[in-house]
């Protein structure tokens, strides 16, 4: 089978620039899934001579899909940061040869270039923004998460294998995690360090930027911008219901801090996550009993800034110099 990738790379400022090329930093995934397709937005005008509609005409296009993949600290990590604009890096922390990068809302975001293999043809894509994404987590599975892109345009068709991807070793270093390597702990809202372990059977979180994906102009078929509008962090639990406290940090309308963290390797081939919730308010909670089963406890949340302004931090750690993250 031909190779199927997805190559993405951050560009300089300019919406409307059509340019195509990779640099040395381009990141290569192996993705679970891709999709990312054209709507023409074609025009039907009905009118009162017949049953049937006019001639068709041009109307607003648009890419929009989305990318899944598995939680690996190379190359995904990256996406994040798309999704969400600041960056701060700090080297040989915490051992030489290893960087920490802490991923943070901001006002502004990149675009970026994206080319995904689909056997037949390399379809580029310019002006890509990631509007949304997800995450879940479950024991039983590899932990993934999932991008909402939309593109500006999509180029010609390129011919196949245009672009070389070459995949980090995801089964050392840079491997992904499962549901029952990711600890979750919980305390006081902005304390900084949480420390009790919850008994968490699944859980998930999920950003927005509210992107205007119909900001359409006059005289031009591709939106004219990247508009994106106040961001949401939301999430959910469900907790094996041990202790009256959780249900009661709802009825006294206590927030929390939450963080989900995953590590392994040592020394420079120490690699890992932290998905960082420093205020987190409890919206809704169910406690059903079903028949004679064991108390699963429901939560939704909302995640509010902290004293920093920050209502999600993410705190990766790989071998990646702060350039090559940020590309």
């Amino acid at each position: 089978m031909p190779s199927r990738y997805t190559v993405f790379e951050a560009t300089e400022p300019g919406y409307t620039v059509d340019t195509f090329n990779f640099t040395s930093n381009q990141h290569d995934l192996d993705v679970v899934t891709e999709e990312v397709t054209p709507d023409r937005g074609h025009i039907y005008p009905k009118t009162s001579k017949g049953r049937t509609p006019r001639e068709k005409l041009i109307g607003p296009l648009g890419w929009s899909g989305n990318i899944e993949s598995l939680m690996y600290t190379m190359g995904t990590p990256s996406l994040f940061y798309y999704a969400m604009g600041g960056n701060t890096t700090v080297v040989d922390t915490p051992t030489l040869g290893v960087q920490q990068h802490t991923v943070v809302p901001a006002d502004t975001l990149k675009y970026f270039i994206m080319a995904t293999g689909r056997d037949l043809r390399e379809h580029q894509y310019v002006s890509c923004t990631v509007t949304d994404w997800s995450m879940d987590f479950a024991p039983g599975d590899p932990v993934t998460a999932k991008f909402d892109i939309n593109a500006r345009k999509e180029l010609a068709n390129a011919s196949l294998n245009t672009t070389t991807a070459t995949f980090p070793d995801y089964d050392s270093a840079e491997r992904t995690f499962s549901g029952v390597e990711i600890d979750a702990q919980m305390g006081a809202a902005e304390g900084g360090s949480p420390s009790s372990v919850l008994t968490i059977e699944s859980a998930n979180i999920s950003y927005t930027n509210n992107f205007e994906d119909s900001a359409y102009v006059l005289g031009d078929q591709h939106l004219s911008g990247q508009f994106v509008n106040a961001q949401e962090c939301t999430g959910s639990l469900e907790l094996s219901f041990l202790t009256i406290s959780d249900y009661d940090d709802v009825i006294a309308d206590t927030d929390k801090e939450i963080w989900y963290t995953a590590t392994q390797g040592a020394g420079s081939a120490e690699r890992g996550y932290i998905f960082k919730l420093p205020r987190i308010s409890y919206d809704t909670t169910n406690l059903p009993t079903q028949d004679a089963e064991r108390y699963v406890q429901s939560l939704d949340f909302t995640a509010t800034p902290n004293v920093a302004g920050n209502n999600i931090e993410i705190v990766f750690t790989n071998d990646e110099l702060e350039a090559e993250f940020i590309a």
